[in-house]
């Protein structure tokens, strides 16, 4: 008998977005927005509204942070979501669950 890997049904990770400039911030928020809603769980939850602030080490970009919860995957599928815009500079975690390193 053989046993059945255990692995997570959901994990959670971080988006911090270090630098964009004011004109892409919507786009982002839509992009992250999307990725986050593709799940039937998650269907139906409003745009992502991200806290920018002023970037103090680049003049004229923003930065945010936000927390978010889905399928194990997501980290990387957030990623490739932004990854869209040269100019945006930004981090993409996942944190390990059962199963999966993150």
């Amino acid at each position: 008998m053989h046993a059945s890997p255990q692995f997570a049904d959901s994990t959670t990770g971080v988006v911090y977005i270090h630098a964009s400039p004011a004109a892409v911030c919507p786009h982002v928020e839509w992009a992250l927005t999307s990725t986050l809603t593709s799940t039937p769980s998650a269907r139906g939850l409003e745009t992502l509204k991200l806290r920018w602030q002023a970037q103090p080490a680049m003049a004229g970009q923003l930065r945010a942070v936000t927390n978010w919860v889905g399928p194990v995957g997501t980290g990387a599928r957030l990623a490739n979501a932004l990854r869209s815009w040269p100019v945006l500079r930004f981090e993409v975690t996942e944190d390990p669950s059962e199963g999966v390193d993150g």
